[in-house]
């Protein structure tokens, strides 16, 4: 079973975060999940949380490696 609570903080984060970057497809993705969980709505989360999850794999794929801090 999932803790429905801990994802709707987590994509209510992940949409605050990709609302301020401007990646207004991730913050919709993010928003769908947030208003599932929200619901409490098992079923409607667990199908939109593969969308989301595959936007961040693709923008980490994207993204240039941070520099070495050594």
């Amino acid at each position: 079973a999932g803790d429905l609570p801990a994802l709707h903080r987590l994509a209510h984060s992940l949409q605050g975060v990709m609302t301020l970057l401007g990646d207004e497809p991730g913050a919709t993705l993010a928003q769908a999940v947030q208003a599932a969980a929200a619901a409490g709505d098992a079923a409607a989360s667990a199908a939109a949380w593969p969308a989301l999850a595959a936007w961040l794999r693709a923008r980490n794929a994207s993204a240039p490696s941070p520099p070495s801090p050594l």
